[in-house]
């Protein structure tokens, strides 16, 4: 691949094309890039978007070949050139998890455009009942006002017709007195001719403003009407406004959710990133510590064999002490014998040698015999004795001297039942 075609292709335009990011990713790390005058890659990275690996496999494709960069050594996504181990610092995670992360937050991205589409066009259509809204407020603030002035003008016309009615009725009142008085002359007569005439073209105003009254009246039915119809539409205006308004808040919600959600996301990917580095420090630590193991297994080795040998020579020792205990146990029985071949001592004798304040005892035990001095006069033969440290019951088998050669007590040789 030449550097023109390298030109042709960037960075971001070889990553778009491989499906490893999304145009509008694309788009934002661009932008931060202009903010921060960071390297592509390195904005990539830090918004989570791709792993230092993918950025590697990208520059790789880009040049045309194998390639080392500071997030390792690549050929390419479709290269098979030798690749660097990654070191323990540069965590990074299985493709399939990348993959199913990239998946998750694409989704994640094109269900908050969705969102804020949709949050966009109810602004707008309140936007659009906005003015109407305030139209008809206005127009119902003015038709009030109109309405107020029209009642206030025909309480005026009310007002004044009664006024006339009662000055028409007075004058009528008059003029029937005056015809009653038409004897009185003939001057008098025309005078009140011409006042009558006057009267009913008076009456006749006054039936015309009675005429105006109620077709102003009327006016103002249908202006309240009207009225009423403009108020229903505001309300329905009103209701459909707070159902646009409700519908805006719950897509702020949701939309406040998904970033949250979004939010919750990033943190579990910086764990998986974490986790990974985890990993890679045990790894490194299990393979120092299989040498120390293969050590350790050597000096084991060692010590096995020195307790297998010091085993033999406890083994050689306990069959040694198993022959001397079998040797001491035969002379042991044999002077057992030899004692009691011997006559016995004259009674009087005895009882005159042997001291009564204290007495020994002849102990057997599979580790050989023990001699113990007891107080208190020598128990008789076939008398039981409990000695400490003894697993068996005891008893005294016979009696005589002590075997020590200057005691002068009398010793009771004890056997097992």
């Amino acid at each position: 691949m030449d550097a023109a075609h390298n030109v042709r292709r960037p960075l971001g335009q070889v990553l778009v094309d491989q499906g490893l990011i999304s145009a509008s990713q694309l788009e934002e790390a661009l932008a931060v890039q202009v903010e921060t005058e960071k390297q592509l890659g390195e904005v990539l990275v830090t918004l989570g978007f791709i792993s230092p690996g993918v950025v590697a496999n990208g520059l790789a494709e880009q040049h045309g070949g194998p390639l080392k960069t500071e997030y390792g050594v690549s050929a390419g996504f479709g290269g098979t050139g030798p690749v660097e181990p990654r070191q323990p610092s540069e965590p990074g995670l299985p493709p399939d998890v990348l993959e199913a992360w990239r998946a998750a937050v694409e989704q994640r991205d094109a269900v908050i455009e969705r969102f804020r589409t949709e949050l966009q066009l109810r602004n707008d259509q309140i936007a659009e009942i906005t003015p109407q809204f305030a139209a008809a407020a206005t127009r119902i603030g003015e038709l009030e006002a109109e309405l107020a002035g029209r009642e206030t003008g025909g309480d005026s016309l009310r007002a004044a017709l009664a006024e006339r009615e009662e000055q028409l009725a007075s004058a009528l009142a008059r003029v029937e007195s005056a015809a009653a008085d038409l004897s009185t002359g003939a001057a008098e007569r025309e005078t009140l001719a011409a006042r009558v005439q006057g009267l009913e073209s008076e009456r006749q105003q006054y039936l015309a403003a009675s005429e105006e009254l109620r077709t102003a009246a009327r006016a103002q039915a249908e202006d309240v009407a009207e009225l009423g119809t403009a108020s229903g539409r505001l309300a329905e205006l009103e209701a459909q406004l707070g159902a646009v308004q409700s519908e805006r808040d719950e897509l702020r919600g949701r939309v406040a959710e998904l970033i949250a959600e979004r939010d919750r996301q990033d943190g579990a990917l910086a764990e998986l990133r974490a986790a990974a580095a985890g990993r890679d420090a045990e790894l490194e630590r299990l393979a120092a510590d299989s040498a120390e193991l293969h050590q350790l297994q050597g000096r084991l080795e060692v010590l096995t064999a020195e307790r297998d040998a010091g085993r033999e020579t406890v083994a050689a020792l306990e069959r040694g002490a198993a022959a001397d205990h079998a040797d001491l146990s035969t002379r042991l029985a044999e002077a057992e014998a030899a004692l009691a071949a011997r006559p016995a001592a004259p009674a009087t004798r005895t009882e005159r040698a042997y001291d009564e304040g204290s007495h020994l005892i002849f102990v057997p035990s599979p580790a050989g015999y023990r001699l113990l001095e007891r107080p208190g006069p020598v128990p008789d033969p076939g008398d039981a004795v409990e000695v400490e440290d003894s697993p068996g019951s005891l008893v005294v088998a016979r009696l005589g001297p002590s075997p020590l050669g200057r005691s002068n007590l009398a010793c009771a040789f004890l056997a097992e039942v």
